[in-house]
């Protein structure tokens, strides 16, 4: 049994809109990391640990799309349970931004306050973030209920 082409368009579409959020995130973060050099300094590999969830999705963040691609091909069990493991790790790293940004973008009074607080990494890491979350999650429902969708009635 070779892998066959995913047969939804409708998940297909929706890991595709994904994908661009988690481009979007990625470039945002990417940005973040060149300004602050938060990552490297003085030649010393030293981890924030609160860049862990950044660093969990801009990493793994498109291997979780590209599992459920790999699952909504061959349908096997084993895939599927490791394809959503993956992803709702990726959905608790995505949360983990959200919260983080979303909390300093409520905090804003006016607009002109929010410009100088958050700035425009972080707008695009949120945006990015956010539409992983919605995407990804809807693209699991999908490629799930259609896996299983010969199971209508269970009476």
């Amino acid at each position: 049994m070779g892998f066959e082409v995913p047969r939804d368009r409708v998940g297909i579409a929706l890991s595709v809109c994904a994908a661009i959020g988690w481009v979007v995130f990625t470039a945002g973060f990417g940005e973040q990391e060149k300004d602050d050099g938060s990552f490297k300094k003085g030649g010393d590999f030293k981890f924030n640990k609160s860049l862990f969830p950044y660093y969990g999705l801009s990493i793994l963040g498109l291997f979780g799309i590209l599992s459920l691609f790999v699952y909504s091909g061959t349908r096997g069990r084993v895939i599927g349970v490791f394809a959503m493991f993956f992803n709702c790790f990726m959905l608790i790293c995505a949360g983990g931004i959200l919260m983080e940004i979303g909390s300093r973008i409520n905090n804003c009074k006016s607009v002109e306050a929010c410009a100088s607080k958050v700035k425009p990494y972080e707008q695009a890491e949120f945006a990015g973030a956010f539409l992983y979350a919605i995407f990804q999650t809807i693209s699991l429902c999908v490629f799930f209920y259609r896996a299983h969708d010969k199971y209508d009635n269970f009476a």
